[in-house]
C-alpha cells in the first residue's frame, strides 16, 4: 500500500498544478483501484491454494 499512497500523492500534485488532465487523472485512479483489488484477490487465492496443498499433504502423510 505504500506504493499506492506515493502514486496518489504524485497524481494529486500533478493534477493540482495542471500537469495532467482530468481524464488522465481518472485513468490513473481507476488503474490503481483495479490493480490493488486484483492483486489482493490473486494473493488471497494463492494463499488458500497453498494452505489446501499443505493440509492435503499432511493428511496423506498421516494416513
Amino acid at each position: 500500500m505504500p506504493q499506492v499512497a506515493a502514486t496518489l500523492a504524485a497524481v494529486l500534485t500533478s493534477f493540482s498544478v495542471e500537469l495532467i488532465s482530468e481524464s488522465v487523472f481518472n485513468g490513473i485512479i481507476v488503474s490503481m483501484l483495479v490493480t490493488s483489488i486484483l492483486g489482493l484477490m490473486m494473493t488471497t487465492t494463492k494463499v488458500f491454494l497453498c494452505l489446501r496443498l499443505i493440509i492435503n499433504r499432511h493428511l496423506v502423510k498421516n494416513q
